[in-house]
């Protein structure tokens, strides 16, 4: 025998954080309140900065899930006959953020295998490259375009990039109906001084999908399969950023403030999107410096890669947003809301505006910042110790038991169908020598040793039965048998009483 785990299934629920799409208490944070841009700057770099084994995790930094990017999976090969893609062997392109889902439930040592589905959400974007020529001055026509970033519009200095969009675009996204969206397209203009230097159009689009989380115990997550999303959804072309008229600008200052450099150098977003294992290096072969003099390098990629990585930032940086305390300090009543709504994609309907295009929704946002948490059902397993026998000794055991009771059953067996007479349990040579009517041998023989006494018998068949054959009551003694036709001593019955 052993000792062995046995695993009961039981069920098991969920709670883990969904995009709330508020964006409002980022947008009016004064002086006051910088300590929340420091925070928020902390968790994002210290979420894209890290190893390459970090980079291709299923968890961040904190150990929160990471959320997988379904296109990469659809690129690779087809899905199982209910839609699923399994996403254990994706790499660092296969996650839509560096920052992942906080997931409640799986806090208890007593259980392990935790499953449950999620529903999420992340941007997608979908960027062309133009090199643009010259020193690398952005000059961006201020009557054609809105912009995020500091400085005016033309001959704009310092380090980071601008991102700009289509005029008034911000106003008539919020006031229309999401079906009729197409993606949001802006574009991201880099301050490199080197040939370098480049704009990227992007189209900005959601995905929605449910994802498998499987936990081998409390400390140890990951998403291990990914679909589509069955739940309610706008088309793609419609985005968070589309509930509120400000969260376009108000979100792009924020993640353009998320890094600095020295003027003429690249951010660390411009590495992250030129090559993620170069966040932190100085260069190529560590060469700080263009051919001509000017300082920082960044090299080019594809558009793909671009498109990937830039969306793999922004997502962060938004999911930091919908849940700030979440990412570093879990699921509870102080970080997070239950949405007391049935789990749904869509905008909420009925929404108000004012003339300035400000949605109500937006009114509603947390004050202290918290997520807002969905539950989900799934199951754990408790595991038991238990003891397991092994198999071929468990068969030895078995014969050798049959085989012991069936030797155990021979003795009555034989009491009931062959003995019918008590049973003699001394020497027949003292029993039968001292002064025994029914044996013919000489008196004295209590006086002699047995050796003796069995020296007598020589020769004699003896048996134990009803010396009065003709009575009603027999006598049970022992007695000579003559012979086996007429010995004189009747076999005993069971129907008969004896004495």
């Amino acid at each position: 025998m052993s000792i062995e785990t046995k695993n009961t299934t039981e069920p098991a629920s969920f709670d883990y954080l969904i995009h709330h799409g508020y964006a409002k208490p980022f947008a009016f944070i004064g002086t006051t309140r910088n300590s929340i841009y420091q925070i928020v700057n902390t968790i994002f770099t210290g979420g894209i900065i890290g190893s390459l084994a970090s980079r291709s995790s299923p968890v961040d930094t904190w150990g929160n899930v990471k959320i997988p990017r379904i296109e990469h999976f659809e690129s690779k090969g087809e899905s199982d006959s209910e839609g699923w893609f399994n996403t254990v062997s994706g790499g660092s392109d296969s996650f839509s953020s560096m920052i992942g889902i906080p997931v409640l439930g799986t806090n208890s040592s007593d259980f392990v295998n935790y499953k449950t589905n999620i529903q999420s959400l992340y941007m997608n974007t979908d960027c062309s490259l133009t090199l643009r020529q010259g020193n690398g001055r952005p000059v961006i026509p201020e009557a054609e375009s809105n912009y995020t970033g500091p400085g005016k519009l033309s001959n704009i200095t310092g380090a980071g990039a601008v991102v700009t969009y289509e005029n008034a675009t911000q106003f008539s996204r919020a006031y229309s109906d999401p079906a009729t969206l197409a993606p949001l397209q802006f574009q991201y203009w880099t301050r490199i001084w080197t040939a370098n230097n480049h704009v990227l159009t992007c189209n900005l689009s959601s995905s929605y999908l449910e994802v498998e989380i499987t936990c081998p115990n409390r400390a140890s997550c990951s998403a291990t399969k990914v679909r589509r999303s069955g739940l309610n959804h706008p088309r793609s072309g419609w985005t968070q950023f589309d509930l509120y008229w400000d969260t376009i600008p108000s979100f792009f200052r924020l993640f353009l403030a998320t890094s600095t450099s020295k003027d003429g150098w690249p951010t660390i977003l411009d590495r992250y999107m030129s090559d993620p294992d170069s966040v932190i290096t100085l260069g190529e072969d560590g060469d700080t410096t263009t051919s001509d003099g000017r300082e920082g390098t960044a090299p080019l990629t594809t558009e793909e890669n671009y498109s990937i990585r830039l969306s793999q930032l922004m997502n962060s940086l938004w999911t930091i947003m919908g849940g700030m305390y979440t990412i570093a300090g879990g699921l509870d009543n102080e970080t997070s809301y239950k949405d007391a709504d049935l789990p749904s994609f869509l905008p909420p309907e009925n929404l108000n505006h004012t003339s300035a295009g400000v949605l109500w929704h937006q009114f509603l946002a947390p004050s202290n910042l918290s997520g807002k948490a969905w539950s989900s059902e799934g199951t754990k397993d408790l595991q038991t110790e238990v003891i397991v026998a092994n198999k071929p000794w468990v068969i030895v055991l078995c014969i050798s038991s049959i085989v012991l009771i069936i030797a155990s059953l021979i003795s009555p067996i034989m009491h009931f169908f062959l003995i019918k007479g008590p049973e003699v349990l001394m020497n027949i040579s003292s029993l039968a020598t001292r002064h025994n009517a029914y044996i013919p041998l000489p008196d004295g023989g209590t006086y002699l040793g047995a050796s003796a006494r069995a020296r007598l018998l020589k020769n004699t068949e003896l048996r134990l039965g009803d010396v009065e054959n003709g009575s009603d009551i027999g006598h049970l003694a022992i007695g000579t048998l003559v012979s086996k036709e007429d010995s004189g001593i009747g076999r005993i019955r069971k129907e008969k009483m004896y004495e």
